[in-house]
C-alpha cells in the first residue's frame, strides 16, 4: 500500500521509483519500546480495488495485468506516540508508515475502490525507517512532503501506528519474505506478484 489516491499513473511510478531506489533497513532485532504483539492483517491492491483483511485465504488469485498491484502485511506497531522507527527483517520488500487517529481503513477489514480517498495517512519510507514521503495526511498538513516521525507524532498525536511490508508490481514480476516487523514475529510470510504466459498476474501471499 499505496498509490496515491486521487492518482495519476505517472505520479505513481516516479513514487514507486523513488521508494524502490530507498535503501531499505533489515534489522534482526528492534528498540524493545518498538516491539509489539498487535494485530496482524493482509492487504491486496488490484488496480481497481484493494482489501485489508485478516487472513490469506483470499490473497492468491489470477486476474488481467493491471498498470499497478501490491501485497503485502499491515502490523500494528501501537502509539505512534512511542514509535522510534520502523525495522524490517526479510528480503525483496518495501515498507510504509499509515497512521490512524480512530475506526478507519487502516484498521477494518474491507474492501475499498482506489477512486475513493483514505481516511487514514501513509508514507513511503525514504530509507531509514524514521522518514516517510507521505502520500496522504488526511486530517494532517504533510501530504506531498518527507516529514520525520517526530513531525508525525506532532500532527497526530493521538495516532497509532501501523507498518505496510510487501512487495510492488510495476510490470515484472516480484517477490518478497518478511519474517518480523519491529521484532514482532509475522510468521515468515512470503508473498509474490507473477507474470503469467497468458498475460495474467497471480498475486499470493503465505
Amino acid at each position: 500500500m499505496k498509490r496515491i489516491r486521487a492518482r495519476g499513473n505517472t505520479v505513481r511510478k516516479l513514487v514507486t521509483a523513488a521508494a524502490a531506489a530507498a535503501v531499505l533497513v533489515f534489522a534482526a532485532a528492534a528498540n524493545a519500546a518498538n516491539t509489539t504483539s498487535n494485530s496482524l492483517s493482509y492487504e491486496f491492491d488490484n488496480g481497481t480495488t484493494w482489501t485489508l483483511q485478516q487472513n490469506t485465504a483470499a490473497l492468491s488469485s489470477t486476474y488481467g495485468a493491471p498498470g499497478y498491484s501490491d501485497v503485502g502485511i499491515v502490523v500494528d506497531l501501537g502509539p505512534l506516540s512511542s514509535l522510534t522507527s520502523i525495522n524490517v527483517t526479510g528480503t525483496g520488500v518495501q515498507d510504509n508508515i499509515w497512521v490512524s487517529d480512530g475506526t478507519s481503513g487502516a484498521n477494518t477489514p474491507g474492501t475499498h475502490s482506489l477512486s475513493d480517498p483514505v481516511d487514514f495517512a501513509y508514507g513511503f519510507d525514504q530509507g531509514g525507517g524514521t522518514s516517510f514521503w507521505m502520500s496522504a495526511d488526511p486530517g494532517g498538513s504533510s501530504a506531498g512532503q518527507v516529514v520525520t516521525l517526530a513531525d508525525l507524532r506532532v500532527e497526530h498525536p493521538n495516532g497509532e501506528a501501523y507498518a505496510w511490508v510487501g512487495v510492488v508490481y510495476s510490470g515484472q514480476s516480484v517477490s518478497g519474505s518478511v519474517s518480523a516487523v519491529n521484532g514482532h514475529s509475522v510468521g515468515n510470510r512470503t508473498m509474490s506478484i507473477t507474470n503469467n504466459g497468458d498475460g495474467t498476474v497471480t498475486t499470493a501471499i503465505r
